[in-house]
């Protein structure tokens, strides 16, 4: 999902639902277990993730619980993150 989405450079603008449907037909599955599962892969990451570095990215909400982030939300981080330090993670030096 995420290198279909780094091949357009301004992934920002692009409409998820469309990246759904491209990645279901890919894998046979329906768009809405692709939605579905990145959902759960999100709240699982909520979960596990060590509360500090969870806060650095996401922050709180105003309840004092962790903030989950949306698909969107939690994708375009990811691909910014791998835009910015992918060579590096990697490289095989």
């Amino acid at each position: 999902l995420l290198i279909e989405i780094l091949k357009n450079n301004n992934y920002k603008k692009i409409k998820f639902s469309d990246l759904y449907k491209i990645i279901s037909s890919k894998f046979g599955v329906s768009r809405s277990s692709i939605e579905k599962n990145i959902r759960d892969a999100v709240r699982i990451a909520s979960e596990r993730c060590d509360g500090k570095i969870w806060f650095k990215y996401f922050g709180k909400s105003n309840i004092g619980s962790r903030y989950k982030p949306t698909n969107r939300e939690f994708i375009e981080f990811a691909c910014e993150y791998l835009r910015v330090y992918g060579d590096y993670l990697f490289d095989d030096n």
